[in-house]
C-alpha cells in the first residue's frame, strides 16, 4: 500500500489509492532527486488548495509541467525565459502563509 509521509519520510498515515496520484513522467527523475522532493512539496501544497494534477512531466533539461485535472497546464520551474509567469511554489507558499 502506499502511506503518507511529511518531507523527513516519517510515516504519518494512510496515504491515497494510486489511482488517485498524478502520472510523473519525463526523462531523468531518477538522477534529480532534489526535483521528486520538489514534486512531493507541490503535491502538498495543491492539494491543500484542492488542486488535482493528473500527470507531471519534467524534459530532459529538469523543467517541470503540471497538468491539472480539469485541464490547464502550469508551469512548476523557474526560469529566466519564462520569468514573466508566476512560479507556482512561491504562489502557494503565500497563499499559505495567508490562510
Amino acid at each position: 500500500g502506499l502511506y503518507e509521509v511529511d518531507y523527513e519520510g516519517v510515516i504519518l498515515g494512510k496515504g491515497k489509492k494510486i489511482t488517485d496520484l498524478p502520472m510523473i513522467v519525463g526523462s531523468g527523475w531518477s538522477s534529480r532527486p532534489e526535483r521528486i522532493k520538489l514534486v512531493m512539496r507541490i503535491l502538498h501544497a495543491a492539494e491543500e488548495l484542492e488542486l488535482s494534477f493528473s500527470k507531471i512531466e519534467m524534459d530532459n533539461k529538469g523543467a517541470m509541467v503540471g497538468y491539472l485535472k480539469n485541464g490547464p497546464m502550469i508551469y512548476l520551474g523557474e526560469s529566466p525565459h519564462l520569468a514573466y509567469l508566476s512560479y507556482l511554489p512561491l504562489v502557494l507558499a503565500a497563499k499559505g502563509s495567508k490562510g
